[in-house]
């Protein structure tokens, strides 16, 4: 009776796992054979198809197949990531490109692979045509605009002026964007020659060495210079120190901005020119203040030098060579 009991157990059992297993695998029969023949029962091991005589078959073999049907699934993803090979390298690169870029344009593709670089005005000359595509044919003119935008054109803007400088290096600044931005369109044009994990890899790298980097140009960048407007032109009265600890929290956030970035001397420089920019923003009210002491002191040397004596408001009847606070505000207003 126990024995009986026991078998009745392990019929139970095997009938729950063929049905487990029959809704992953499904059978072997074709959809004409099930048609047009009366279904096995979930009690009969040829459910699973006529080669199944016993259920210890079933046991043994179903197991080896799910074992392969997972050795399949990850070949299919294998091949899912490794790169298309295609008869013709070019037409891969052409087929890249317009998956990335969206752009079904052969001259425009051939244009951007020959172009080893782009420096400068041409940078972004290229990048504003690229974005706008009616433009084309008409370089000339978007060079132009670009120059007369910035301020920067020589025949009409003072070169000696502080404000035609630091228009020329918001030019540079940005052309090194667009630089990049041409770079990465480069990188587009190519076809994936790496795994995802070695690209995932080498990206990794490339941060660790963007943050070094980031970490030297932002060592040097000990203080910022604050310009002001004197009634006729830009000028510098100052620096604005930066503390160390005011330095460190800009490090992952400018590494991450740069990391796609070639490491070279030019994105070195928009490095720092990026970290000062962020700086101010975050610190303007104390850059504010800082501007408002050093133009005063510069106000009250040159009445010194000016009235002689020291500049006190009002000023006491009898106070000698010291200006009065209505010198004082004539002054100003001149």
């Amino acid at each position: 009776m126990e024995n009986q009991t026991q078998s009745s157990e392990d019929n139970q059992a095997v009938s729950e796992t063929a049905e487990f297993l029959a809704d992953i695998i499904g059978t072997s029969n074709s959809q004409t054979q099930q048609q047009n023949q009366q279904p096995e029962t979930i009690d009969s091991p040829s459910f699973f198809g006529e080669e199944f005589t016993d259920w210890g078959k079933v046991k043994t073999e179903i197991p080896q197949r799910l074992q392969k049907l997972q050795q399949l699934e990850q070949e299919v993803t294998q091949l899912k990531s490794a790169p298309l090979q295609y008869a013709n390298e070019e037409i891969g690169e052409f087929d890249s490109f317009v998956k990335n870029t969206t752009k079904k344009d052969w001259g425009l593709f051939q244009k951007v692979k020959s172009t080893e670089s782009l420096e400068g005005l041409d940078a972004l000359v290229f990048k504003t045509v690229f974005e706008n595509p009616e433009l084309a044919g008409k370089e000339d003119a978007v060079k132009a605009k670009i120059v007369s935008d910035y301020k920067i054109d020589p025949d009409i803007n003072d070169v000696e002026s502080v404000e035609f400088t630091m228009n020329k290096k918001k030019m540079e600044q940005d052309a090194v964007e667009a630089k990049n931005w041409f770079q990465d369109l480069k990188g587009k044009v190519k076809v994936q020659s790496q795994s995802p994990e070695e690209m995932q890899q080498k990206k990794a790298e490339k941060v660790g060495q963007w943050k070094t980097a980031v970490q030297e140009v932002l060592g040097q960048v000990t203080k910022i210079p604050i310009p002001v407007w004197d009634g006729k032109e830009v000028k510098i009265i100052g620096d604005y120190e930066i503390k160390e600890d005011n330095r460190s929290v800009f490090i992952d956030p400018l590494t991450q901005a740069f990391a796609s970035y070639e490491l070279d001397d030019s994105n070195r420089r928009v490095v720092g020119q990026e970290f000062q920019e962020r700086f101010i923003a975050r610190n303007l009210p104390y850059i504010i203040d800082s501007a408002i002491k050093l133009k005063e002191a510069e106000i009250r040397s040159q009445i010194e030098a000016e009235y002689g004596g020291s500049i006190r408001r009002p000023n006491p009847p009898g106070g000698g060579g010291s200006t009065s606070g209505d010198d004082f505000e004539n002054y100003l207003n001149s």
